[in-house]
């Protein structure tokens, strides 16, 4: 992610995210990866900022998917980003696999990502 006031990361976004979803740090992927194992019914989402990952559970959205979630509600109210800037890339970049590389890569730089 680009274009997003730094000072908004982490906290002003978690602050944001809590209004939809149940926010909660973990340590791991393979806990994000448990937690989607656990609750398949449920739509979770995990979000790396910088050296942190985050668990985010939406409060409503049983069985919805994952990406509608993503886009509308966290890229779209959350963050504030509209669907254009989704489609034009403005704001995010898509990599459709995370790699340890990548990870590595955009912890150094300190970047946000969304599994």
């Amino acid at each position: 992610m680009s274009g997003i006031p730094a000072g908004e990361l982490p906290e002003g976004f978690l602050r944001a995210a809590a209004g939809e979803f149940e926010v909660d740090e973990i340590g791991t992927v393979a806990a994000l990866q448990q937690s989607w194992a656990e609750r398949p019914e449920r739509t979770v989402i995990g979000a790396a900022i910088g050296e942190r990952l985050f668990r985010l559970e939406h409060r409503t959205a049983q069985g919805a998917l994952d990406v509608r979630v993503l886009h509308e509600v966290l890229l779209g109210r959350v963050l504030g980003i509209s669907e254009e800037a989704v489609r034009e890339e403005r704001h995010l970049r898509y990599a459709r696999a995370s790699s340890r590389r990548s990870r590595r890569r955009a912890r150094a730089r300190r970047r946000s990502r969304f599994y």
